[in-house]
């Protein structure tokens, strides 16, 4: 009876975790993920790469199927035009960035490139024969990219004939391709109006030509064919990423989607040219080509993860930045967005700001030994804050400007301090929390070095020119004036006053582009500089009379020194002989 109970127990025990790890198993998250990348659609299938592995999602959202599973990184997925294959770079078998092939089903993967420079898949040969990927591996200068073909099989990847390329999509035909000549290295740059802005071109393979269709000053990138109809991304209206569309038989163009912000990045358009994929706000939104209407796509998974959920690491591989306190005995540094402070020998280390929901950067210790100064993201943007060395205290903010920051350095008296931003732009900010003052402003390069003055009345820094080389400047703190101090086409930097203040020093390349330490007199010189002994030949000859002439000197000397002393020993007998004889 007893025996029959426990069994019962038992069967039933067994039966309520078996169901209840199908309905964990089965059930899905109460919230959508976030940070799917480089997505590409194809009969009603989405693919994606999410924590450096393929998912696949119905167009319609839900939840998400993983692909693939290895330790390497896996990305830039494209379906071929059946949608049975799934192209990718993944970083496998010691080769970054090799091209595989699997299918949309799951399965084993398979190489079809090996080449040791790396590359990622653009898209398919209309045919589906050949995937078409992105390298530099043919490229005179890095920062360019062709393209290439190996067939889905594997073999040798030839590249396509139409020079440098980087985004690009076929015609339906197959005979013509509309693509980027620009790599792909400021699409993500906002209001980019650079020298390597993105322009869609318009290649024919059988009769050579070229043809550009967008002249934009800033991005035109992802271009996508479907019929008579190319889409593209674009910022040419109010600064933010939507998509247009160029009709090739009429040339009108006009925009698609209407984002007033965070923009449209990393579109693809599936086989039959009637949705686009593409990434926004972190999510990943569909756009219906022939309503023009767009939806996000809700997608949840279960990703288990792949590496320890707590990790106990030691900080000080991870150190950037530092600083010595005025006396020497301890030091502050910046580890893993934390500020500590360390002995020299004897002591704790102590970890002034922990805020793990913070980056904590660039300390800086106050002359007198009192306050640590450093910047930190807690606010939303990067600000300088102040706290003391002890860390008792609660820190105290400096600015709120929100530029980004960096190179706080403190004034001798402890009360002023400089530092820089991302605009080029050269601040001086009290301690007390004042408004941060402007010294200098630069349109040609950020300024890189300041110094103050032992008497913290001057601040040194170098001024770049239109040909972006510098020459050093002295800003007086007083009269709020500014002096050039060096004139030349060469480059000069890193200024930096002496301790006593006579002297600036600083790093110049005007000697046939070496770079070598150079000083400059602050006040009149009270001798010939860097003098020194020189020892040359002058021949047997002239050492000779030298010789002779040493001897010549040295005997006067001696005949000198002889008259000199029999004069002291009269003077002397003469003193003698007086007191004797009163």
């Amino acid at each position: 009876m007893r025996k029959g109970i426990l069994l019962a127990v038992l069967f039933f025990s067994v039966i309520s975790v078996f169901i209840l790890s199908e309905s964990v198993a089965g059930e899905v998250p109460d919230k959508p993920i976030r940070l799917m990348r480089r997505p590409d659609i194809n009969q009603g299938r989405i693919v994606f790469s999410y924590q450096n592995d393929l998912w696949v999602v119905p167009e319609e959202g839900g939840h998400a199927r993983r692909l693939t599973v290895h330790m390497g990184v896996e990305d830039y997925p494209k379906f071929s035009p059946d949608g049975e294959w799934i192209a990718y770079a993944g970083d496998y078998n010691e080769r970054k960035e090799s091209i595989f092939v699997i299918s949309s089903d799951g399965g084993t993967p398979r190489q079809i490139t090996y080449h040791s420079t790396g590359g990622y898949p653009i898209t398919w040969t209309p045919d589906g024969g050949n995937v078409v990927f992105s390298s530099r591996r043919e490229s005179f200068v890095r920062f360019f990219t062709k393209l290439f073909r190996v067939p889905v099989d594997g073999g040798i990847p030839v590249e396509l004939d139409m020079g440098m390329a980087s985004f690009a999509s076929f015609s339906p035909d197959g005979k013509r391709i509309a693509y980027n000549r620009h790599p792909d290295l400021f699409w993500w740059w906002k209001r980019y109006r650079g020298s390597m802005n993105q322009d869609v071109w318009v290649y024919d393979f059988e009769i050579e030509k070229y043809e550009r269709i967008t002249d934009y000053e800033g991005n035109d990138s992802w271009p996508m064919w479907t019929d008579g109809r190319i889409y593209f991304v674009s910022d040419r209206e109010d600064d933010v990423s939507n998509i247009y569309v160029y009709d090739v038989d009429t040339e009108e163009m006009r925009q698609v989607t209407d984002f007033e912000e965070r923009g449209v990045t990393w579109p693809s358009m599936s086989a039959d040219g009637t949705r686009i994929v593409f990434e926004r706000d972190a999510r990943l939104y569909v756009l219906n080509t022939e309503t023009e209407e767009t939806r996000e796509v809700v997608i949840y998974a279960h990703p288990d993860a792949q590496h320890n959920m707590i990790s106990y690491i030691d900080p000080l591989q991870y150190v950037r930045s530092f600083d010595v306190s005025p006396t020497g005995k301890r030091i502050t540094f910046e580890a893993r967005g934390e500020i500590f402070t360390a002995p020299a020998e004897h002591g704790d280390v102590r970890n002034l700001t922990e805020s793990p929901g913070a980056r904590d950067s660039g300390p800086s210790w106050s002359p007198d030994g009192k306050w640590v100064a450093y910047v930190s993201d807690k606010s939303g943007d990067e600000e300088i804050y102040l706290i003391d060395q002890m860390g008792k205290e609660e820190e105290k903010q400096l600015t709120d400007s929100g530029h980004f920051k960096r190179g706080v350095m403190w004034s001798p008296e402890s009360d002023r301090m400089l530092y820089t931003t991302e605009d080029n732009s050269l601040y001086m900010l009290d301690v007390d929390g004042k408004r941060p003052k402007l010294i200098a402003k630069n349109e040609h390069r950020d300024i890189t070095t300041y110094h103050w003055s032992p008497d913290g009345k001057w601040v040194a820094y170098d001024f770049a020119h239109r040909n972006r080389k510098r020459d050093i400047f002295i800003y007086d703190v007083k009269n709020d004036e500014h002096h050039q101090v060096t004139f030349d086409l060469a480059d000069d930097t890193e200024p930096y006053f002496t301790p006593d203040g006579k002297y600036l020093l600083l790093i110049s390349d005007r000697m046939s582009g070496s770079r070598f330490l150079a000083r400059i007199s602050l006040m009149p010189e009270e001798e010939i500089p860097f003098e020194h002994e020189d020892d040359e030949e002058t021949g047997i000859a002239e050492e000779e009379d030298e010789e002779d002439n040493e001897d010549e000197e040295k005997g006067d000397e001696e005949k000198k020194e002889k008259k000199e002393r029999k004069g002291r020993k009269a003077k002397k007998g003469k003193k003698e002989k007086v007191e004797v004889n009163p």
